[in-house]
């Protein structure tokens, strides 16, 4: 997946800056004045997030490059009976005949604009903007960590459902239905559940929004107003390349949310 590749590079790039979290910590401690009044410290210990940002990251990735040898060769949630007839539901057959591109594959490479460059890109240039605002800029490297690791943790978790629940892909399906279609086997065709690029998009979508809110920024609606659009515009358009049914999309929203929400909220509360 390169949501997988996406989440490397931006750890990477916060990997430098780990050092400047560190000095923003231990450092507001005895001088406060580096964050101005009403921008309170987030608890954070930047060996830890970045260590828990590395290993939910090399999981993913792990899945990623043994998807040859781990991805599962048949559907366990195959949608289909055992005579072969379909058996999806109602709400997913509903949603993919009203909303599949003409041109699935555009609609794909659209997502993957949306979801794997623009979201994070927005996510961080929303929080470093909402910053300038209140002039606490000294924030970013702290900032910039827990949202990286709220997403890498919703990444991950999403990589493994994949393997677990080894949901068939909505336009596998529909081939397979066809006797006369070709039936070419991949490693990524029961890997519909969840969506991985709606994770993504949500996780630093609502990590961004999180952060913005506990450190009471004054631009904090606009963190929010920016980035949740733009992550339900990549699940719809991932129904749009035939890639998800409506359910994944649903569930990569609600996983993306959660780990966005809670990692801050539970990890790194203001002090």
């Amino acid at each position: 997946m390169r949501a997988t590749c996406v989440l490397v590079a931006i750890a990477a790039l916060l990997g430098s800056r780990a050092a400047s979290a560190q000095d923003v910590v231990d450092t507001s401690r005895s001088q406060p004045d580096r964050l101005p009044p009403g921008v309170p410290e987030l608890r954070l210990d930047p060996a830890i997030a970045g260590g828990v940002t590395v290993s939910a990251l090399s999981l993913a990735y792990a899945i990623e490059v043994g998807k040859p040898w781990i991805a599962p060769p048949l559907c366990r949630f195959c949608d289909r009976g055992k005579d072969g007839a379909s058996h999806l539901n109602g709400v997913d057959r509903g949603v993919r005949k009203a909303l599949v591109w003409k041109s699935p594959v555009l609609a794909a490479r659209i997502s993957d604009v949306t979801g794997l460059v623009l979201a994070p890109g927005i996510a961080l240039g929303s929080i470093a903007v909402a910053e300038g605002a209140d002039h606490a800029g000294a924030a970013f490297p702290v900032d910039a960590l827990v949202i990286a690791e709220a997403s890498a943790i919703s990444i991950a978790a999403t990589q493994v459902l994949k393997v677990l629940v080894a949901r068939t892909r909505p336009f596998a399906h529909a081939r397979d239905l066809d006797e006369r279609a070709p039936k070419p086997l991949s490693n990524d065709e029961h890997l519909s559940f969840p969506s991985g690029h709606t994770s993504i998009a949500m996780s630093v979508a609502c990590a961004s929004g999180t952060v913005a809110s506990m450190r009471r920024y004054s631009l904090a609606p606009a963190v929010w107003s920016v980035g949740i659009p733009l992550a339900l515009l990549t699940g719809w358009l991932r129904i749009g390349a035939d890639r998800h049914y409506f359910t994944d999309v649903v569930a990569g929203a609600l996983l993306g949310a959660a780990s966005g929400v809670l990692v801050p909220l539970v990890f790194h509360p203001p002090r």
